[in-house]
């Protein structure tokens, strides 16, 4: 339009949303001009202005469009903020919320602290990499949604949750559970051809929850941080201690357990398992009801499950689990090696785990029943409430 040559005006659009800035101090008197001359351009494309939604907004006023601030930087309307966070408060402590008049759900509530997240997450990335260090502190809106998080994944989830040591233990659990899915209705059901349907969930490590919990996306050192930062006051200070605030205000979590899956290595020095045992101050005879009973109790509804020793080995890795003819199975030519970086002669973990899951049909399993028994254990009781 002519009109934008006298002066600075930005134009920006949403879906049919059309908002106009200016720097021009004499707007006010030209802006009966300008709204004519924009009316026609409008309406020469086939549309109208609607009148009742068309506002002027001064620059020491509150300026939102299509639901945001804009006034220096684009930002979530305080009130929105704090309804949100009145609909989490009522979750936690009756149970259920309402939005728009009816109940609402976990995915709509987790889509408002998205919402609010995403548009806070670019600046506080710049400040995360600016002061380089290992976590940043959360501010007051991430640190309600972070809670949101626990409440969602750790307190009310449906399906008992496994926290695994890397992500092919994964794979091989979820190969395993097909194979003797006959065997393990609790954990894996199927009904003639149609496909598995898990009965327990498992933690993918996302980026989200690496910036929240200071959870790494893979690597059994999660697990202290994981247990530090939930389970106990310590850690870095950008928590509060969850589980206690959500027995006390809430008793409406599922109690569905979270199972921590280890590799049975206590007798070893530096491995995840020893060291994770040093870190909760384990004393002898738990140690050793974890090495008698391949399970243990840490706190409300966090357990902690590992595998037995085959062959009389005093570490067992999971992958010992499988039969010596599957850890022999060659690959173009190479065989399977722990370590993960191999050369020409060897494949790695993940190699090996593409490869049991193609073929989970075929491989003997029996070695995974004893993992699979201490954690039908765990989680029958709550199959029961």
């Amino acid at each position: 339009m002519k009109i934008a040559k006298k002066y600075k005006l930005d134009y920006t659009r949403y879906a049919d949303d059309l908002t106009f800035s200016t720097n021009n101090k004499a707007f006010l008197d030209e802006q009966e001009l300008f709204l004519k001359k924009l009316s026609r351009e409008v309406e020469s494309a086939g549309f109208l202005i609607n009148n009742k939604k068309s506002r002027l907004q001064y620059k020491d006023s509150k300026q939102k469009v299509t639901g945001l601030v804009v006034n220096k930087k684009v930002s979530v309307d305080r009130e929105y903020c704090r309804i949100t966070k009145a609909m989490a408060h009522t979750l936690y402590t009756k149970g259920s919320f309402i939005i728009d008049r009816q109940e609402g759900t976990l995915k709509q509530l987790e889509g408002r602290f998205a919402f609010i997240n995403q548009l806070d997450k670019y600046d506080n990335s710049l400040e995360y990499k600016a002061k380089h260090r290992n976590f940043h502190s959360l501010n007051g809106r991430e640190k309600q949604y972070q809670k949101f998080l626990f409440y969602k994944y750790f307190c009310a989830n449906e399906k008992p949750l496994l926290i695994t040591e890397g992500k092919t233990d994964v794979t091989y659990l979820k190969a395993a559970l097909k194979n003797l899915h006959l065997e393990y209705p609790y954990l894996i059901s199927k009904e003639d051809d149609s496909e598995f349907k898990f009965n327990i969930s498992f933690l993918r490590r996302t980026k989200r929850l690496r910036y929240f919990f200071n959870l790494s996306l893979d690597g059994a050192d999660t697990m202290e941080q994981f247990y530090k930062n939930f389970f106990t006051l310590s850690g870095n200070g950008n928590h509060s201690d969850y589980p206690s605030i959500f027995n006390r205000i809430c008793p409406y979590h599922t109690n569905k357990p979270v199972i921590f899956i280890f590799d049975n290595e206590l007798a070893t020095k530096n491995k995840p398992l020893k060291k994770f045992a040093d870190s909760l101050n384990l004393d002898k005879d738990k140690r050793a009801k974890l090495q008698r009973e391949l399970k243990l109790k840490l706190a409300d509804n966090l357990w902690l499950v590992t595998n037995n020793l085959i062959a009389g080995k005093e570490v067992c890795e999971i992958e010992d689990l499988f039969t010596r003819e599957t850890l022999e199975h060659e690959i173009d030519g190479r065989s399977f090696s722990h370590i993960e970086k191999t050369g020409s002669s060897g494949y790695s973990k993940e190699d090996f785990a593409q490869y049991i899951a193609k073929n989970y049909k075929n491989i003997d399993f029996s070695g995974f029943k004893c993992i699979f028994n201490e954690i039908n254990e765990v989680i029958q009781p709550s199959l029961e409430i």
